[in-house]
Protein backbone atom coordinates (compact mmCIF):
# COMPACT_ATOMS: atom_id res chain seq x y z
CA UNK A 1 0.00 0.00 0.00
CA UNK A 2 1.93 2.48 1.25
CA UNK A 3 5.95 3.07 -0.01
CA UNK A 4 6.55 4.54 3.10
CA UNK A 5 9.18 2.21 3.55
CA UNK A 6 10.48 1.01 0.26
CA UNK A 7 10.54 -2.40 1.09
CA UNK A 8 12.38 -4.72 -1.83
CA UNK A 9 9.70 -7.20 -2.84
CA UNK A 10 9.58 -9.99 -5.30
CA UNK A 11 7.66 -8.72 -8.22
CA UNK A 12 4.92 -10.65 -9.87
CA UNK A 13 5.67 -12.53 -13.13
CA UNK A 14 2.61 -12.22 -15.69
CA UNK A 15 3.57 -15.07 -17.79
CA UNK A 16 2.35 -13.26 -20.80
CA UNK A 17 1.86 -14.39 -24.59
CA UNK A 18 3.51 -12.96 -27.81
CA UNK A 19 0.54 -12.66 -30.61
CA UNK A 20 1.76 -13.21 -33.62
CA UNK A 21 -0.61 -13.91 -36.65
CA UNK A 22 -3.55 -14.50 -34.00
CA UNK A 23 -0.93 -17.31 -31.89
CA UNK A 24 0.36 -17.17 -28.98
CA UNK A 25 3.68 -19.27 -26.91
CA UNK A 26 4.69 -19.09 -23.02
CA UNK A 27 7.23 -16.35 -22.38
CA UNK A 28 9.97 -18.35 -20.66
CA UNK A 29 11.76 -16.24 -17.74
CA UNK A 30 15.66 -15.47 -18.19
CA UNK A 31 17.02 -16.62 -15.13
CA UNK A 32 20.21 -15.22 -15.47
CA UNK A 33 18.54 -11.83 -14.40
CA UNK A 34 18.22 -11.14 -10.68
CA UNK A 35 14.78 -12.63 -9.14
CA UNK A 36 13.73 -9.46 -7.80
CA UNK A 37 13.99 -8.31 -11.53
CA UNK A 38 11.62 -11.04 -12.59
CA UNK A 39 8.54 -10.47 -10.38
CA UNK A 40 6.78 -7.91 -10.77
CA UNK A 41 3.42 -6.08 -9.86
CA UNK A 42 1.99 -8.37 -7.22
CA UNK A 43 2.40 -5.52 -4.95
CA UNK A 44 1.16 -2.25 -5.20
CA UNK A 45 0.06 -2.62 -8.79
CA UNK A 46 -3.54 -1.03 -9.07
CA UNK A 47 -2.45 2.44 -7.40
CA UNK A 48 -2.71 5.24 -10.14
CA UNK A 49 0.12 7.14 -7.97
CA UNK A 50 3.66 7.22 -8.33
CA UNK A 51 5.40 10.11 -7.19
CA UNK A 52 7.54 10.23 -3.98
CA UNK A 53 8.68 12.69 -2.02
CA UNK A 54 12.95 14.14 -1.87
CA UNK A 55 12.84 12.95 1.23
CA UNK A 56 11.64 9.26 0.33
CA UNK A 57 13.40 8.70 -2.42
CA UNK A 58 16.75 9.61 -1.12
CA UNK A 59 16.55 8.30 2.45
CA UNK A 60 15.19 5.01 1.02
CA UNK A 61 12.10 5.34 2.36
CA UNK A 62 13.22 5.77 5.82
CA UNK A 63 11.56 9.58 5.97
CA UNK A 64 9.01 10.54 4.22
CA UNK A 65 6.43 13.85 3.94
CA UNK A 66 3.05 15.37 3.07
CA UNK A 67 3.75 14.23 -0.83
CA UNK A 68 4.07 10.56 0.46
CA UNK A 69 1.23 10.62 3.37
CA UNK A 70 -1.22 13.29 1.65
CA UNK A 71 -3.34 10.66 -0.65
CA UNK A 72 -2.60 7.61 1.88
CA UNK A 73 -5.68 5.81 2.97
CA UNK A 74 -4.16 4.85 6.22
CA UNK A 75 -1.70 7.58 6.21
CA UNK A 76 -3.40 10.88 5.65
CA UNK A 77 -3.28 13.90 8.02
CA UNK A 78 -6.45 15.94 8.36
CA UNK A 79 -4.72 18.70 10.15
CA UNK A 80 -3.48 19.16 6.63
CA UNK A 81 -5.86 21.89 6.30
CA UNK A 82 -4.78 22.94 2.42
CA UNK A 83 -2.05 21.40 0.82
CA UNK A 84 -0.60 21.65 -3.09
CA UNK A 85 2.34 19.93 -4.46
CA UNK A 86 3.77 19.72 -7.87
CA UNK A 87 6.48 16.96 -8.61
CA UNK A 88 8.72 16.93 -12.19
CA UNK A 89 9.86 13.13 -11.79
CA UNK A 90 7.05 11.76 -12.98
CA UNK A 91 5.31 15.21 -13.50
CA UNK A 92 2.39 14.55 -11.31
CA UNK A 93 0.21 17.29 -9.07
CA UNK A 94 -1.99 17.26 -6.16
CA UNK A 95 -4.27 18.91 -3.70
CA UNK A 96 -6.00 18.34 -0.32
CA UNK A 97 -8.82 20.22 1.66
CA UNK A 98 -9.87 19.70 5.23
CA UNK A 99 -13.19 21.22 6.07
CA UNK A 100 -14.95 20.75 9.39
CA UNK A 101 -15.00 16.43 9.15
CA UNK A 102 -14.11 15.98 5.59
CA UNK A 103 -11.20 15.56 3.95
CA UNK A 104 -10.52 15.53 0.42
CA UNK A 105 -7.68 15.20 -1.98
CA UNK A 106 -6.49 14.67 -5.56
CA UNK A 107 -3.78 13.33 -7.38
CA UNK A 108 -3.15 13.48 -11.10
CA UNK A 109 -0.15 12.61 -13.29
CA UNK A 110 -0.17 12.35 -16.91
CA UNK A 111 -0.25 13.77 -20.79
CA UNK A 112 -4.00 14.42 -21.46
CA UNK A 113 -4.13 13.53 -24.64
CA UNK A 114 -2.07 12.60 -27.68
CA UNK A 115 -3.34 11.66 -31.34
CA UNK A 116 -2.19 11.22 -34.61
CA UNK A 117 -2.61 9.95 -37.79
CA UNK A 118 -2.00 9.53 -41.55
CA UNK A 119 -3.27 8.80 -45.35
CA UNK A 120 -2.17 7.74 -48.12
CA UNK A 121 -4.35 7.24 -51.64
CA UNK A 122 -2.61 5.08 -54.11
CA UNK A 123 -4.85 4.72 -57.02
CA UNK A 124 -8.15 3.51 -55.24
CA UNK A 125 -6.43 2.35 -52.79
CA UNK A 126 -6.82 4.17 -49.32
CA UNK A 127 -4.30 3.31 -46.29
CA UNK A 128 -5.32 5.21 -43.08
CA UNK A 129 -4.43 4.70 -39.70
CA UNK A 130 -4.80 6.85 -36.31
CA UNK A 131 -3.48 6.40 -32.84
CA UNK A 132 -4.81 7.68 -29.56
CA UNK A 133 -2.70 7.48 -26.30
CA UNK A 134 -4.65 8.63 -23.39
CA UNK A 135 -2.46 8.82 -20.78
CA UNK A 136 -4.36 10.20 -17.11
CA UNK A 137 -3.52 8.89 -13.95
CA UNK A 138 -6.24 10.03 -11.16
CA UNK A 139 -6.24 8.97 -7.59
CA UNK A 140 -9.35 10.73 -5.11
CA UNK A 141 -9.42 10.21 -1.34
CA UNK A 142 -12.82 11.23 1.04
CA UNK A 143 -12.20 10.68 4.75
CA UNK A 144 -14.03 11.57 7.50
CA UNK A 145 -14.31 10.49 11.38
CA UNK A 146 -18.07 9.44 10.76
CA UNK A 147 -17.34 6.45 7.71
CA UNK A 148 -12.87 6.64 7.67
CA UNK A 149 -11.57 6.64 4.18
CA UNK A 150 -12.59 5.57 0.36
CA UNK A 151 -9.84 5.47 -2.16
CA UNK A 152 -10.54 5.87 -5.55
CA UNK A 153 -7.81 5.26 -7.96
CA UNK A 154 -7.93 5.31 -12.24
CA UNK A 155 -4.98 4.57 -15.11
CA UNK A 156 -5.31 5.62 -18.06
CA UNK A 157 -3.02 4.85 -19.73
CA UNK A 158 -4.84 3.55 -22.99
CA UNK A 159 -3.42 3.26 -26.48
CA UNK A 160 -5.74 3.32 -29.40
CA UNK A 161 -4.64 2.13 -32.88
CA UNK A 162 -6.53 1.65 -35.93
CA UNK A 163 -5.69 0.78 -39.57
CA UNK A 164 -7.51 0.69 -42.61
CA UNK A 165 -7.15 -0.52 -46.11
CA UNK A 166 -9.69 0.19 -48.36
CA UNK A 167 -8.24 -1.79 -51.32
CA UNK A 168 -7.88 -4.94 -49.27
CA UNK A 169 -10.84 -4.31 -46.85
CA UNK A 170 -8.94 -4.71 -44.14
CA UNK A 171 -9.14 -3.31 -41.07
CA UNK A 172 -6.41 -3.05 -37.75
CA UNK A 173 -7.89 -1.88 -34.27
CA UNK A 174 -5.85 -2.62 -31.41
CA UNK A 175 -6.51 -1.19 -28.03
CA UNK A 176 -3.26 -1.80 -25.31
CA UNK A 177 -2.36 -0.79 -21.51
CA UNK A 178 -6.45 -0.83 -20.88
CA UNK A 179 -7.82 0.83 -18.26
CA UNK A 180 -6.78 0.09 -14.73
CA UNK A 181 -9.30 0.67 -11.66
CA UNK A 182 -9.03 0.21 -7.58
CA UNK A 183 -11.32 0.90 -4.53
CA UNK A 184 -9.16 1.44 -1.11
CA UNK A 185 -11.42 1.36 2.18
CA UNK A 186 -9.15 2.97 4.94
CA UNK A 187 -8.85 5.35 7.73
CA UNK A 188 -10.55 2.95 10.70
CA UNK A 189 -8.43 2.90 13.38
CA UNK A 190 -8.28 0.23 16.31
CA UNK A 191 -6.07 1.05 19.23
CA UNK A 192 -2.65 1.25 17.31
CA UNK A 193 -4.22 -0.30 14.75
CA UNK A 194 -4.50 0.38 10.87
CA UNK A 195 -5.91 -1.59 8.88
CA UNK A 196 -6.91 -1.40 4.96
CA UNK A 197 -8.08 -3.26 2.04
CA UNK A 198 -7.53 -2.77 -1.72
CA UNK A 199 -9.57 -4.04 -4.61
CA UNK A 200 -8.46 -3.82 -8.24
CA UNK A 201 -9.68 -4.28 -11.91
CA UNK A 202 -7.37 -4.09 -14.73
CA UNK A 203 -9.81 -4.51 -18.03
CA UNK A 204 -8.70 -6.43 -21.29
CA UNK A 205 -6.66 -5.21 -24.02
CA UNK A 206 -8.21 -5.95 -27.46
CA UNK A 207 -7.16 -6.48 -31.19
CA UNK A 208 -9.99 -6.74 -33.31
CA UNK A 209 -8.37 -8.15 -37.18
CA UNK A 210 -11.16 -7.70 -40.42
CA UNK A 211 -11.04 -8.73 -43.65
CA UNK A 212 -13.25 -9.99 -46.75
CA UNK A 213 -13.96 -13.95 -46.63
CA UNK A 214 -11.05 -15.34 -49.38
CA UNK A 215 -13.41 -18.14 -49.88
CA UNK A 216 -14.12 -18.02 -53.40
CA UNK A 217 -17.60 -16.82 -54.58
CA UNK A 218 -18.54 -15.33 -50.87
CA UNK A 219 -18.74 -11.57 -50.66
CA UNK A 220 -18.81 -11.92 -46.68
CA UNK A 221 -16.84 -9.80 -44.70
CA UNK A 222 -15.57 -11.50 -41.14
CA UNK A 223 -13.87 -10.65 -38.19
CA UNK A 224 -11.82 -12.14 -35.18
CA UNK A 225 -11.20 -10.59 -31.58
CA UNK A 226 -8.05 -11.33 -29.37
CA UNK A 227 -8.44 -10.10 -25.22
CA UNK A 228 -5.86 -10.41 -23.11
CA UNK A 229 -4.02 -8.92 -20.20
CA UNK A 230 -7.46 -8.63 -17.63
CA UNK A 231 -6.62 -9.61 -14.04
CA UNK A 232 -8.17 -8.65 -10.52
CA UNK A 233 -6.22 -8.07 -7.86
CA UNK A 234 -6.94 -7.72 -3.52
CA UNK A 235 -4.38 -6.42 -0.88
CA UNK A 236 -4.36 -6.29 2.67
CA UNK A 237 -2.47 -5.42 5.15
CA UNK A 238 -2.29 -3.24 8.64
CA UNK A 239 0.01 -0.54 10.06
CA UNK A 240 1.13 -0.84 13.88
CA UNK A 241 2.75 2.52 15.37
CA UNK A 242 4.73 1.70 18.55
CA UNK A 243 5.08 5.44 18.59
CA UNK A 244 5.81 8.16 16.40
CA UNK A 245 9.37 7.00 15.12
CA UNK A 246 8.68 2.98 14.90
CA UNK A 247 6.19 1.13 13.59
CA UNK A 248 5.79 -2.62 11.71
CA UNK A 249 3.35 -3.38 8.79
CA UNK A 250 2.16 -6.35 6.49
CA UNK A 251 0.35 -6.45 3.29
CA UNK A 252 -0.95 -9.99 1.80
CA UNK A 253 -1.70 -9.50 -2.03
CA UNK A 254 -3.55 -11.37 -4.35
CA UNK A 255 -3.88 -11.01 -7.85
CA UNK A 256 -5.86 -13.30 -10.54
CA UNK A 257 -4.79 -12.69 -14.26
CA UNK A 258 -7.63 -14.27 -16.68
CA UNK A 259 -6.90 -16.66 -19.85
CA UNK A 260 -6.38 -15.11 -23.27
CA UNK A 261 -9.50 -15.27 -25.22
CA UNK A 262 -10.26 -15.74 -29.11
CA UNK A 263 -13.22 -15.51 -30.75
CA UNK A 264 -14.78 -14.58 -34.10
CA UNK A 265 -14.59 -16.29 -37.52
CA UNK A 266 -12.35 -19.74 -37.23
CA UNK A 267 -10.73 -18.58 -40.83
CA UNK A 268 -8.79 -16.07 -38.95
CA UNK A 269 -8.46 -17.41 -35.70
CA UNK A 270 -7.06 -20.37 -37.51
CA UNK A 271 -6.44 -22.76 -34.43
CA UNK A 272 -4.90 -19.86 -32.12
CA UNK A 273 -6.55 -21.41 -29.21
CA UNK A 274 -4.82 -24.47 -29.70
CA UNK A 275 -1.85 -22.35 -28.42
CA UNK A 276 -2.53 -19.75 -25.38
CA UNK A 277 -2.07 -18.10 -21.98
CA UNK A 278 -4.75 -20.47 -20.35
CA UNK A 279 -4.99 -17.90 -16.86
CA UNK A 280 -2.86 -17.34 -13.84
CA UNK A 281 -3.11 -16.87 -10.01
CA UNK A 282 -0.02 -15.34 -7.46
CA UNK A 283 -0.41 -14.47 -3.43
CA UNK A 284 2.55 -13.06 -2.13
CA UNK A 285 3.13 -11.35 2.04
CA UNK A 286 5.80 -8.70 2.90
CA UNK A 287 6.50 -7.21 6.17
CA UNK A 288 8.66 -4.62 7.31
CA UNK A 289 9.41 -3.12 10.79
CA UNK A 290 10.99 0.71 10.61
CA UNK A 291 12.70 3.00 13.50
CA UNK A 292 14.03 6.18 13.60
CA UNK A 293 16.16 7.61 16.08
CA UNK A 294 17.02 11.32 16.64
CA UNK A 295 20.91 12.35 17.85
CA UNK A 296 20.09 16.74 17.95
CA UNK A 297 20.31 17.56 14.27
CA UNK A 298 20.94 14.22 12.93
CA UNK A 299 18.45 11.70 12.26
CA UNK A 300 18.99 8.13 11.76
CA UNK A 301 16.58 4.97 10.80
CA UNK A 302 16.25 1.49 9.80
CA UNK A 303 13.89 -0.81 8.30
CA UNK A 304 14.65 -4.71 8.07
CA UNK A 305 12.24 -6.45 5.55
CA UNK A 306 10.78 -9.80 4.13
CA UNK A 307 8.77 -10.82 0.96
CA UNK A 308 7.73 -14.35 0.15
CA UNK A 309 5.39 -14.73 -2.78
CA UNK A 310 4.22 -17.57 -5.02
CA UNK A 311 2.43 -17.27 -8.69
CA UNK A 312 1.07 -20.63 -10.96
CA UNK A 313 0.82 -19.95 -14.47
CA UNK A 314 -1.16 -22.44 -16.92
CA UNK A 315 -0.80 -22.53 -21.02
CA UNK A 316 -2.16 -24.65 -23.68
CA UNK A 317 0.19 -25.52 -26.31
CA UNK A 318 -1.04 -28.05 -29.15
CA UNK A 319 -4.11 -28.37 -27.01
CA UNK A 320 -2.42 -30.04 -24.44
CA UNK A 321 -2.29 -28.28 -21.23
CA UNK A 322 0.49 -27.52 -18.58
CA UNK A 323 1.72 -25.04 -16.25
CA UNK A 324 4.55 -23.18 -14.39
CA UNK A 325 5.31 -22.70 -10.44
CA UNK A 326 7.19 -19.70 -9.42
CA UNK A 327 8.08 -19.75 -5.89
CA UNK A 328 10.54 -16.60 -4.13
CA UNK A 329 11.98 -15.44 -1.48
CA UNK A 330 13.81 -11.58 -0.38
CA UNK A 331 15.16 -10.35 2.52
CA UNK A 332 16.56 -6.81 3.11
CA UNK A 333 17.47 -3.74 4.83
CA UNK A 334 16.61 -0.09 4.17
CA UNK A 335 18.99 2.74 5.87
CA UNK A 336 18.44 6.12 5.76
CA UNK A 337 20.03 9.58 7.29
CA UNK A 338 18.79 13.06 7.55
CA UNK A 339 20.48 16.18 8.23
CA UNK A 340 18.71 19.27 9.31
CA UNK A 341 21.61 21.69 8.92
CA UNK A 342 19.38 24.58 10.10
CA UNK A 343 15.70 25.82 9.91
CA UNK A 344 15.44 26.12 6.22
CA UNK A 345 17.86 23.12 5.00
CA UNK A 346 17.51 19.82 5.03
CA UNK A 347 19.49 16.73 3.86
CA UNK A 348 18.88 13.24 2.94
CA UNK A 349 20.57 10.24 1.58
CA UNK A 350 19.84 6.17 2.49
CA UNK A 351 20.57 2.83 0.22
CA UNK A 352 18.87 -0.47 0.54
CA UNK A 353 20.99 -3.51 1.09
CA UNK A 354 19.60 -6.57 -0.93
CA UNK A 355 20.38 -9.81 1.98
CA UNK A 356 19.24 -12.44 -0.12
CA UNK A 357 17.02 -13.25 -3.52
CA UNK A 358 16.01 -16.39 -4.24
CA UNK A 359 13.30 -18.02 -6.84
CA UNK A 360 12.38 -21.57 -7.58
CA UNK A 361 10.64 -22.22 -11.18
CA UNK A 362 9.16 -25.63 -11.93
CA UNK A 363 7.06 -27.94 -14.47
CA UNK A 364 6.63 -31.30 -15.27
CA UNK A 365 9.76 -31.19 -17.59
CA UNK A 366 12.32 -28.90 -15.70
CA UNK A 367 13.31 -26.66 -12.80
CA UNK A 368 15.33 -24.06 -11.82
CA UNK A 369 16.49 -21.40 -9.60
CA UNK A 370 18.45 -18.47 -9.47
CA UNK A 371 20.09 -16.56 -5.99
CA UNK A 372 21.20 -12.98 -5.54
CA UNK A 373 22.50 -11.93 -2.13
CA UNK A 374 24.21 -9.03 -0.34
CA UNK A 375 24.19 -6.31 -2.70
CA UNK A 376 23.55 -2.43 -2.20
CA UNK A 377 21.44 -0.46 -4.12
CA UNK A 378 19.52 2.67 -4.31
CA UNK A 379 15.54 3.47 -4.60
CA UNK A 380 16.07 7.80 -6.06
CA UNK A 381 17.28 6.86 -9.83
CA UNK A 382 13.83 6.32 -11.58
CA UNK A 383 15.74 5.99 -14.82
CA UNK A 384 17.86 2.97 -14.80
CA UNK A 385 20.50 4.46 -16.25
CA UNK A 386 23.48 2.27 -15.29
CA UNK A 387 25.66 4.35 -13.87
CA UNK A 388 22.38 5.78 -11.23
CA UNK A 389 23.66 2.60 -8.13
CA UNK A 390 25.39 5.86 -6.35
CA UNK A 391 24.52 6.56 -3.20
CA UNK A 392 21.83 9.77 -3.33
CA UNK A 393 21.98 12.76 -1.93
CA UNK A 394 18.52 14.79 -1.86
CA UNK A 395 18.02 18.41 -0.02
CA UNK A 396 14.97 20.21 1.06
CA UNK A 397 14.56 23.56 1.53
CA UNK A 398 12.10 25.78 3.03
CA UNK A 399 12.08 29.39 2.16
CA UNK A 400 9.53 30.51 4.33
CA UNK A 401 6.91 28.62 6.45
CA UNK A 402 4.67 25.64 5.05
CA UNK A 403 6.68 25.87 1.64
CA UNK A 404 8.97 22.93 1.22
CA UNK A 405 11.23 23.31 -2.45
CA UNK A 406 13.15 19.48 -2.54
CA UNK A 407 15.30 18.11 -5.46
CA UNK A 408 17.72 15.28 -5.98
CA UNK A 409 21.50 16.84 -6.47
CA UNK A 410 23.18 13.57 -7.30
CA UNK A 411 22.46 15.04 -11.28
CA UNK A 412 25.22 17.72 -10.72
CA UNK A 413 27.23 16.05 -7.65
CA UNK A 414 27.94 12.85 -9.74
CA UNK A 415 29.56 14.60 -12.61
CA UNK A 416 32.50 15.19 -10.45
CA UNK A 417 32.62 11.83 -7.67
CA UNK A 418 30.21 9.83 -6.61
CA UNK A 419 30.15 6.49 -4.22
CA UNK A 420 29.01 3.64 -5.83
CA UNK A 421 27.03 1.43 -4.15
CA UNK A 422 27.81 -1.66 -6.24
CA UNK A 423 31.77 -1.61 -5.40
CA UNK A 424 31.67 0.39 -1.92
CA UNK A 425 34.16 2.59 -3.48
CA UNK A 426 34.39 6.43 -4.49
CA UNK A 427 34.60 7.13 -8.25
CA UNK A 428 35.09 9.98 -10.14
CA UNK A 429 32.83 11.12 -12.53
CA UNK A 430 32.54 12.07 -16.22
CA UNK A 431 34.23 15.51 -15.71
CA UNK A 432 37.45 15.06 -15.27
CA UNK A 433 37.35 12.72 -18.95
CA UNK A 434 35.40 15.70 -20.63
CA UNK A 435 37.54 18.51 -19.16
CA UNK A 436 40.86 16.62 -20.49
CA UNK A 437 39.20 16.21 -24.19
CA UNK A 438 37.67 19.67 -24.18
CA UNK A 439 39.18 22.02 -21.48
CA UNK A 440 37.54 25.50 -22.93
CA UNK A 441 33.72 23.87 -22.45
CA UNK A 442 33.87 23.42 -18.42
CA UNK A 443 30.89 25.26 -18.38
CA UNK A 444 28.71 21.98 -20.77
CA UNK A 445 31.08 19.54 -19.38
CA UNK A 446 29.05 20.82 -16.04
CA UNK A 447 25.69 21.44 -16.64
CA UNK A 448 24.99 19.92 -20.04
CA UNK A 449 22.18 17.16 -19.81
CA UNK A 450 21.51 17.79 -16.07
CA UNK A 451 17.96 17.40 -15.44
CA UNK A 452 16.89 17.85 -11.25
CA UNK A 453 13.87 15.71 -10.11
CA UNK A 454 12.24 18.42 -8.23
CA UNK A 455 9.15 18.96 -5.76
CA UNK A 456 7.58 21.88 -4.16
CA UNK A 457 5.03 21.45 -1.78
CA UNK A 458 3.26 24.35 0.48
CA UNK A 459 0.45 24.39 3.46
CA UNK A 460 -2.40 27.17 3.47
Amino acid sequence: MKKIILCFTLYFLLLGTVWAQLGTKPVTPDLITPPRNLLGGLFDSFYATSTMSTEARYSAGIFTSDIDNYIDATFFDPSIRNFFFMSTDPGSIGFARTFDCLYLAIYYHGSMLNAGGDRLTIGNDTISSSNLLWENNLAFLVASPVFGAFRLDFKFNTETIKENDSGLETVNRFRQNAPLISITRGGVYLGNLEPYITVGYQFANRHILGRPDTFPGNDDYIEATYTWGSRLGIQTGVNYNFNDNSRIWGDISFIKAFADSFSGDEKIIAGANANRFDGSWGIGFRAAYSQIFDFGKLSAGFSPNFTVAYMTASFIESHNAFSTDLFGVSAGLDAGLRYHNCEKLTFYTGASLHLIDWLLLSNSDYTSWALAGFEWGNKWDLSGSAEANSLGLGMTLSPFNNLVIGAGLNAFLDRFFFFSLKSLVFESGDFFEKQRNQPGAWIDNVFSGVRFDITVSYRF
